[in-house]
């Protein structure tokens, strides 16, 4: 099946485009994101959705061992272990095309909306960069994830899906057709992991990571974020989000 994630040479070379104005800094709270089909965020809507394609690095050295437990992706979610941790995960909601190791050109733009339409659980893939893929790894069933839009005018988080199944090979690693091919890795000897997510809410307002920015200041250790994985490591697609900067921002 297509694939739309980022190819491999954004996440280590691209740094986020900023929008064209940042607002002033305020010390008050960013103001809660309005949301679309929005259940209490620790109870787990009805399963359905995709959480697909982030951002991808260039080519690294020698992957840590991924989980070989399972070669492909189940198609039922795993049960849940009752822990529950937070991320943020980066998609590009722009078109663009990248070409693949067989020639195909593939679209590997990816939105909250094609998540919300899509029947099941289905691979985050596409994860080509060392510390993000350690993330995926930490990852339980039953986290909960930001969807953030990434390489685009206004970058920011604009809804939440949960974690549906744990960490095993990523199949893209293995297609030729995808842009996320690895020609190093092997069905026996697997570089790459992705998890299982679906769908749970979209925000109605993008909450822009600008708005963030401003409660981030690394050397203010008052503001709420200061400390954020999100700002101190601004490439990684797949960031750690912790309990109360969960809650701040909700």
């Amino acid at each position: 099946p297509k694939r739309k994630g980022r190819a491999a040479k954004v996440e280590e070379t691209a740094s986020e485009p900023e929008p064209e104005t940042v607002p002033a800094k305020k010390r008050g709270r960013p103001a809660k994101a309005s949301q679309e089909n929005a259940p209490d965020a620790n109870t787990a809507a009805p399963k359905r959705g995709r959480g697909n394609k982030a951002a991808v690095s260039e080519a690294e050295p020698e992957a840590p061992a991924v989980n070989t437990d399972n070669t492909t992706p189940d198609v039922k979610a795993d049960a849940s272990t009752g822990d529950r941790s937070y991320w943020l995960m980066k998609a590009e909601p722009e078109s663009r095309l990248e070409s693949t190791a067989s020639g195909k050109q593939v679209d590997i733009s990816f939105t909250i909306d094609d998540l919300k339409n899509k029947k099941g659980p289905e691979p985050w893939d596409g994860i080509r960069n060392h510390q993000a893929q350690k993330n995926l790894r930490a990852m339980t069933v039953g986290d909960l994830c930001f969807f953030s839009e990434s390489n685009c005018k206004v970058p920011g988080i604009v809804g939440i899906m949960e974690v549906v199944g744990e960490a095993r090979p990523d199949p893209c690693q293995f297609d030729p057709d995808s842009a996320y091919y690895d020609p190093k890795s092997t069905k026996d000897k697997p570089k790459w992991n992705c998890v299982m997510v679906e769908f749970r809410r979209k925000f109605a307002d993008k909450l822009p990571i600008t708005a963030l920015r401003d409660f981030a200041d690394k050397d203010r250790e008052t503001d709420p974020l200061h400390g954020m994985q999100l700002f101190r490591q601004t490439r990684l697609s797949v960031s750690k989000i912790e309990d109360y900067e969960w809650d701040f921002i909700m």
